[in-house]
């Protein structure tokens, strides 16, 4: 007869911020069916398919058995995740699938109860486990893969520091269903966290750095395609901030951005992405390698257009790198962000005089306005990220965006759908009549040496 040795009885708890982790005991069955069986209808999306008699104490026995064994084979490390202030149960993460000699890698894989979602337990859980990995386990590399759907888990790991590297059709067996995934990973030495696993006291908080990064340049566009549905042909690039951090690696824009807002610093960022912008596209012009009416896209927040003179810049960095007017871009923020609709009405139909042409970005995120469609001066609109990705199984999604489509031939504007990540996302916005795409399923944000090289074939 084999006994049944408790997991946590060969291995201790980790601890981070407000939650600790620990292997799974045989105590916690209860806690655990309860969570889990509330949560059925919020994890399976999520989850491979779910065993008839999972919930069950004689399947969660083996599941122990299973736990105790991979960790005496060194092949994964199950944790329960609890909350620290009352030792409530609210998820689970394990590394598993370790791999030693020349790889030293393994992957993450997590769970969280909806009404414990979206409170920082997930991103706690992880980096407790990223650390572990790295400080215990001594692995050179962890990954983790997500559906390009569910954007709650893409948040957590890029917020530990999890970077996208690929995109793996029919990667996981999915609530009984082969899904894509988007593929991550961490390397020893990258940040976790926002605090370095080697080097952590060295790091400045982003706020005293960020004013001298924008002002060297060091703050510099990636370019993500923006192709026709028609001819499958590059219509532009948009312009996406990366940061080169000195000790963090390449930050995505979600990393700073909210610390460039809260110091007022989007207009100066908003100008130098412009320039860079520009004179990347002057190259491409003069190496003809750029197809006629190439345009690239700056993103500037509804707020900050009259925070500087936006035409005499527009005019200045079109002289400067001379280009045709329309081949840059100014995506404005779909804000409540812009109060005053003539005021901003006023300025960008001076910017579009200078020879920049206007999209309306994130139409649809949730706080749209069919005025600022009839009201601005636009060339064309976007739909919102997550509105794309719904719409290949949200049927009111899919209403919104043929309406987007149909008031945009109205208007006489381009209609570009954004967050097109799968094949059937690319179809549904073809087949809706959208003139453009955008998304990872097409291409990702790349700097702009890579996208001469393309350019060049």
């Amino acid at each position: 007869m084999t006994l049944l040795q408790d997991p946590a009885d060969m291995f201790g708890a980790l601890k981070e911020n407000d939650v600790f982790l620990r292997p799974p005991q045989l105590s916690d069955f209860e806690e655990w069916a309860e969570l889990r069986a509330e949560n059925r209808g919020f994890l399976t999306p999520w989850e491979p398919s779910w065993p008839t008699d999972d919930l069950t104490r004689p399947a969660y026995k083996r599941r122990l058995r299973r736990y105790a064994q991979d960790m005496r084979d060194e092949a994964a490390y199950p944790f329960l995740i609890f909350r620290s202030s009352d030792g409530a149960m609210v998820g689970g993460v394990n590394i598993s699938g370790l791999k030693r000699g020349v790889l030293q890698t393994g992957t993450i894989g997590y769970w969280i109860g909806e009404k414990f979602a979206r409170r920082g337990y997930a991103r706690s859980a992880v980096t407790a486990v990223v650390r572990f990995a790295f400080e215990t386990l001594n692995l050179h590399r962890v990954e983790a893969a997500c559906i390009p759907t569910n954007e709650g888990s893409r948040r957590v790991l890029e917020r530990v520091g999890f970077r996208l590297e690929g995109y793996a059709r029919n990667y996981l067996r999915i609530n009984g269903e082969w899904q894509d995934h988007l593929l991550f990973g961490i390397v020893r030495g990258d940040t976790v966290n926002g605090g370095g696993v080697k080097d952590e006291d060295a790091n400045l908080p982003l706020e005293a750095e960020l004013p001298a990064a924008i002002e060297q340049g060091r703050i510099e566009p990636h370019f993500q395609p923006i192709v026709s549905l028609k001819t499958g042909a590059p219509l532009g690039f948009e312009a996406l901030a990366r940061w080169n951090h000195p000790k963090k690696g390449l930050l995505t824009a979600e990393t700073f951005m909210p610390v460039v807002e809260r110091g007022g610093l989007g207009p100066i960022l908003a100008k130098r992405m412009m320039a860079a912008s520009c004179g990347e596209l002057r190259t491409w012009r003069n190496l003809k390698i750029s197809p006629a009416g190439l345009y690239v896209a700056v993103n500037i927040a509804g707020s900050d257009i009259g925070a500087f003179d936006l035409p005499d810049t527009i005019a200045q960095l079109r002289a400067k790198a001379h280009l045709p007017g329309g081949t840059l871009r100014l995506e404005i923020t779909e804000s409540d962000a812009i109060q005053d609709i003539r005021a901003a009405r006023d300025i960008l139909e001076g910017a579009r005089k200078a020879g920049a042409s206007i999209a309306l970005d994130d139409f649809g995120a949730g706080h749209s306005s069919l005025t600022r469609l009839s009201h601005l001066p636009l060339d064309a609109v976007k739909t919102d990220r997550d509105l794309s990705i719904r719409a290949v199984k949200d049927p009111a999604a899919r209403a919104v965006m043929r309406a987007v489509v149909s008031i945009a031939e109205d208007l006489g504007i381009e209609a570009v759908a954004e967050g097109v990540e799968t094949e059937a996302a690319f179809r549904l916005a073809a087949e809706m009549g959208f003139d453009g795409a955008q998304g990872l399923g097409i291409g990702d944000a790349r700097p702009g040496g890579d996208v001469e090289a393309k350019l060049k074939g």
